[in-house]
């Protein structure tokens, strides 16, 4: 143990995180790591969408160039940083920690640049004008969604996918708002790649049932260094969404953290929680996207595997983190 703190100890410059700090064994900084990252990259990949809807046609050009120098800075700083611990149980942590780092980062450049820019929209005409920023998907819907159903400005994973590639001009239905409960909007979509991470203007959320469990066993994490979240045992608490690399968001007493999904142990955590009843019984979890239609207007359309069977209508492909392209361009 004495062996392992110690070689901890001296990685704690190039880890570069506070996790190394805070925590002395490996197993518990690569949780912190995780933990981490997976905040990082919803933070970026929210970021990053905000950019896309505020950007008019050359800043589009420009933000897509920029995005394909910064993957590849940041997948080569993350390698040298990461390679003195190649071959060991730091190797992985390392590049975890360089990623959080760099996504945190790119996302502080992405609003900085973008912060107080206004979405491009066409005047009548054809002239350029601006409009006020959109209401967010969750400012704007978030109180028409029915209770025990939570509306994140995210779609989740490390990779969000699909991509849905509109090759012509397609017709769907869609809603008014992501929780309506029939599409009868008629929306005809206009061709491009439309992903968190592509140049479309849309907005990307998920509306998920939100889990609610009871603690069997008192539980207690340190959700960040220096933040310990404590719940007794027989307290509830609520997980709105999945975030990535087996994260969840959590809602405990009005505070929102990131940890271990409630459900990753098995059978350890079916001794620990008990999931108890939805409020919203027969809810199915689905992603949606808001897109312009020709007709007019915006529509809420699902994103979901009958979208392959709309003319018009193909799944685009993830080339990298950060990039998406059409359909056969090298998918991940």
């Amino acid at each position: 143990m004495l062996l392992l703190t110690y070689a901890v100890r001296a990685a704690e410059p190039a880890l570069g995180t506070p996790c190394a700090q805070a925590f002395e064994t490996v197993a518990e900084i690569d949780a912190c790591v995780a933990r981490e990252l997976a905040h990082a990259e919803a933070e970026f990949n929210a970021a990053l969408g905000d950019a896309r809807q505020r950007a008019d046609d050359a800043g589009d050009t420009l933000l897509d160039a920029s995005q394909h120098l910064w993957i590849a800075y940041r997948d080569a700083k993350c390698e040298v940083e990461s390679d003195p611990y190649r071959g060991g149980s730091l190797h992985q942590i390392a590049r975890a920690a360089c990623r959080a780092s760099e996504s945190s980062r790119r996302t502080s450049e992405l609003s900085r640049a973008w912060a107080g820019k206004e979405a491009s929209v066409a005047a009548p005409g054809g002239a350029v004008g601006t409009a006020p920023p959109a209401a967010t998907a969750s400012s704007a819907h978030a109180a028409r969604c029915p209770s025990g159903v939570d509306l994140a400005e995210l779609w989740p994973g490390e990779y969000p996918s699909p991509v849905v590639e509109v090759v012509r001009p397609a017709v769907i239905q869609g809603r008014a708002a992501p929780c309506d409960e029939a599409a009868t909007l008629t929306c005809t979509i206009a061709p491009g790649l439309y992903h968190p991470w592509s140049q479309a203007k849309a907005e990307y959320a998920t509306l998920t049932l939100v889990q609610r469990f009871r603690a069997l066993e008192p539980w207690s994490e340190e959700v960040e260094p220096g933040r310990v979240v404590r719940i007794a045992a027989g307290e509830v608490f609520e997980i709105p969404t999945y975030l990535s690399e087996g994260y969840c968001r959590w809602r405990f007493h009005g505070q929102e953290f990131a940890a271990y999904c409630p459900d990753n142990g098995g059978e350890e955590d079916a001794a620990r929680f008990e999931e108890l009843p939805s409020a919203a019984p027969g809810f199915e979890d689905r992603q949606v996207m808001r897109v312009d239609c020709r007709e007019g207007r915006k529509a809420w359309i699902d994103v979901d595997a009958s979208l392959w069977s709309v003319p018009g209508i193909r799944e685009g492909d993830i080339v990298g983190y950060g990039e998406v392209g059409p359909a056969g361009t090298g998918g991940m």
